[in-house]
């Protein structure tokens, strides 16, 4: 049997064992080691582009800046999906950047830009007050009507929005109820009925294409955090790349990151007890 142990002014102190030692030695391993690049890769390097977004508002936002920036990764994941990108990466670097990695070299500058639209619905009356918005949208669907002809989209509500598009066109019969999409009017009708669940958005001169990019945008939510592209690289993507590779900035141990850091320390503090 061996015994660790160590003279100290004239104190015997018990070093952990070895298994304690090999525990604290893979615990101080995985949190050096960079975060890796998600999305599945084979053994051979594959060319892809590497974007960084800055991010345009972080004072004065509503709410959690760490849940913003959460939410708008989401909604760039879900973008990136929409688009046919299954295995593209979205991260948050630092306070005011977010990264996003796509291992295909078939992305060009629309694709890049239309990640970043704020994507913003909003239902207005003469009044210019808002009656509903993009949280109030469950789903939108490309259609064509029949007796026009022309394109637009369809737009399911959640049960809020539902009773708020009633509401609001009870409110305003007879009257415009403006749509926009970012600031813009996309259509301007005037209420003829009430509307219980579902609406449209139509515009005389919409195409196919721009009813499907509006729909897109529409089922993957509207950006919590105004973004913009700053920087596009086309890079050589490895199996061993990680986050690290990537930055060009000091690391930002986000909070998430502290937490488990003063985790960590409680674990190996307790086993070296």
């Amino acid at each position: 049997m061996h015994i660790w142990s160590q003279k100290k002014e004239g104190r015997v102190s018990t070093l952990p064992s070895p298994r304690k030692c090999i525990t604290i030695i893979t615990i101080i391993a995985m949190t050096a080691c960079p975060w890796k690049v998600s999305f599945a890769l084979d053994e051979e390097p594959r060319q892809g582009v590497h974007a960084v977004y800055q991010v345009k508002q972080t004072k004065g936002s509503r709410g959690n800046i760490d849940l913003l920036f959460s939410d708008t990764i989401t909604v760039l994941e879900n973008r990136l999906t929409s688009l046919g990108f299954t295995e593209g990466t979205v991260i948050r670097d630092g306070t005011d950047r977010i990264q996003v990695i796509i291992p295909d070299l078939q992305v060009d500058d629309e694709i890049l830009d239309t990640l970043c639209i704020p994507a913003r619905v909003e239902f207005k009356d003469e009044a210019d007050n808002v009656l509903i918005e993009s949280k109030d949208i469950v789903s939108a669907m490309p259609v064509r009507l029949h007796d026009t002809g022309t394109y637009c989209v369809a737009l399911d509500f959640t049960p809020e929005g539902a009773e708020l598009l009633t509401l609001a066109t009870t409110a305003n019969l007879g009257r415009v109820i403006s749509i926009e999409v970012d600031d813009t009017v996309i259509s301007a009708p005037v209420v003829n009925a009430v509307i219980g669940r579902e609406a449209i958005i139509e515009s005389p001169h919409m195409t196919a294409e721009e009813a499907t990019k509006l729909t897109l945008l529409l089922n993957s939510g509207a950006m919590p955090l105004r973004i913009e592209r700053i920087e596009t690289t086309a890079i050589t993507i490895t199996p061993d790349m990680t986050v690290r590779n990537l930055e060009r900035v000091p690391f930002d141990m986000s909070a998430p990151h502290r937490l488990l850091s003063s985790v960590i320390q409680f674990v190996v503090r307790f086993l070296w007890q």
